[in-house]
Parts: structure tokens; C-alpha cells; sequence
């Protein structure tokens, strides 16, 4: 699989901990798709988080584990990845309580990929947004903005055409990632 340049800086410049707040369309299910493989070819286990079952990309390698949220106190995984971080309502004591331990014996690695959605009334929006801020101040942390943009397949003049339709507060925080 490859990957564009966006997505390979964020590769490139990754850490213990990984906060990717992505624009729509920016490419975030490949770069999950991308990151199990890796792991799994690398040996590690791979534990895939999403905030529902249905959300959980297809075509993940077999080896893959699926677990519900809150349901990882007894596993132990190389790399845990959790796609839609911000609709996971209780991210933070997830991560606090149950990913960071999950990844200590195997030196592993945790990914938050999500687009924020700027709501105050969703939990898992300010832990997301938190967790971004905290990726930017901690040794050992990433935290990468990634705007639509960065996809090559994003033509600008279809973004001008959904900019016309849409608040422009919207279009910034679902599009520019601003």
C-alpha cells in the first residue's frame, strides 16, 4: 500500500503516542489499513478500537484484534489504533486507564485518528481535542493536523463546491482541520 505525503510524514514522525486530527477524505482508513499491516508484518500484535463495531474498517489482516471499548485490561498489544477517536465517549479514561498499559511489555505504540467535531457535549470530542493539545507539550507524543488537501485524489474546485454549501466554521473544522 501507498501512501501520500501527508500520510507519510505523519509515518515518518511517529511516536509512542499519535493524535491524528484529519480532514475529511484526508485518509485516515487507509493510513489504519497501513499502520495494522505494518505492525503485523513487523511481528507485533495489533488491537483495532473503534466506537462501534460497524465502525471498524474491513479488509484488516485476519491476526487483527477487535476489541470492544473499556475491554482491554487483561490484553497486551505491539500497536493499538482507534479510528473515530472522537465519537469514543470515554476516550480519556481508555487511554489513561487501560491503552497505556496495553502497550508496555511489548514497547508498542497507540494511534488516535479522528476529525474533531468541535462539540463540547461529545466526551470523547474534548478528550480527542485534549489529547491532541497534550501531544503537542509531551516527550515521546506526536500530535499532527492533517488537512483534506493533503489527499491527491481532493480536487480543490469539488472543496470550493462543498465550501458553498456549508457554514464556514463547519467547512474549516470538517475540511481544513483548523
Amino acid at each position: 500500500m501507498e501512501l501520500h505525503k501527508g500520510q507519510q510524514a505523519v509515518v515518518d514522525r511517529a511516536a509512542k503516542v499519535n493524535v491524528v486530527w484529519a480532514g475529511r477524505r484526508w485518509g485516515k482508513t487507509e493510513l489504519l489499513r497501513y499502520l495494522t499491516d505494518e505492525a503485523v508484518r513487523g511481528g507485533k500484535e495489533v488491537i483495532v478500537l473503534a466506537p462501534s463495531y460497524r465502525m471498524i474498517p474491513a479488509a484488516l489482516p485476519a491476526i487483527v484484534r477487535v476489541a470492544r471499548v473499556g475491554c482491554l485490561c487483561s490484553l497486551s498489544a505491539g500497536r493499538i489504533i482507534v479510528d473515530e477517536a472522537e465519537m469514543v465517549s470515554d476516550l480519556w479514561p481508555l487511554f489513561r486507564d487501560e491503552m497505556r498499559a496495553s502497550v508496555l511489555d511489548q514497547r508498542g505504540d497507540i494511534w488516535l485518528l479522528g476529525t474533531s467535531l468541535e462539540d463540547d457535549k461529545q466526551k470523547g470530542d474534548v478528550a480527542f481535542r485534549m489529547l491532541y493539545l497534550m501531544a503537542q507539550l509531551e516527550r515521546g507524543w506526536r500530535g499532527t493536523k492533517c488537512p483534506t488537501l493533503q489527499n491527491p485524489t481532493v480536487l480543490v474546485s469539488d472543496l470550493d463546491g462543498i465550501r458553498a454549501e456549508m457554514d464556514d466554521m463547519m467547512f474549516q473544522r470538517e475540511f481544513l482541520e483548523v
